[in-house]
């Protein structure tokens, strides 16, 4: 079947995530983010000193994903 919101993609076709691009395009937090009922993911720019992401990398332990195969990862663990 044909997904009417994204008609290039097929129901049930697993893809890798791309944060929702198309939702970002749009200003709109990805799926996951406004799905997750106990607020357990945050989005956002960590360059952006004020951003709620930087602050929770800044004042909580943090470890970026899989660092040591230095590739630069931006997607962090917050605990």
């Amino acid at each position: 079947r044909i997904n009417p919101d994204f008609p290039t993609r097929t129901k049930g076709v697993v893809e890798k995530c791309n944060f929702c691009e198309e939702r970002l395009a749009k200003g709109i937090m990805p799926a996951c983010v406004v799905a997750c009922k106990e607020k357990a993911l945050t989005f956002g720019d960590a360059e952006n000193s004020r951003s709620e992401v930087r602050l929770a990398i800044e004042k909580r332990f943090s470890l970026p994903r899989r660092a040591g195969l230095g590739t630069a990862p931006q997607v962090y663990y917050i605990l």
